[in-house]
C-alpha cells in the first residue's frame, strides 16, 4: 500500500465528491476523503473500501486544512493530487 499515489478530495459529499473519490479508488490511489461531518462519510468509506480514510474538516477553518493536510501525510503520505470540491448550495441569479 505504501507504493499508491494519494489524493485528497475536500468536500467529500453524495455527489460529485463522493464520484470523485470512488473515480480514484479504482485507478488505485488511496483517498482522503473531508467533510465538515466526518460521520457522514461512514457509508461512502465503507463503498471505497480500505484506500479511503475519512476526516472531519471544515474548509472555511485555515487551522482546520492546515491539521487535515498533516493528518493526511501522517497517515496516508503526501498527496499527489488535491480536489476541492466543498461548498454550499445557495441559489442566486445569473449575474450574482
Amino acid at each position: 500500500m505504501a507504493d499508491l499515489e494519494v489524493a485528497v478530495v475536500v468536500g467529500g459529499g453524495p455527489g460529485l465528491g463522493a464520484a470523485i473519490a470512488r473515480r480514484l479508488v479504482t485507478v488505485g490511489m488511496r483517498v482522503a476523503v473531508a467533510r465538515r461531518d466526518a460521520a457522514a462519510l461512514t457509508a461512502l468509506l465503507t463503498s471505497l473500501g480500505p484506500n479511503a480514510k475519512g476526516y472531519a474538516c471544515d474548509a472555511t477553518d485555515e487551522r482546520a486544512v492546515s491539521d487535515l493536510f498533516v493528518s493526511v501525510a501522517r497517515d496516508l503520505g503526501p498527496p499527489r493530487l488535491v480536489l476541492f470540491n466543498a461548498g454550499g448550495f445557495v441559489r442566486k441569479g445569473t449575474l450574482d
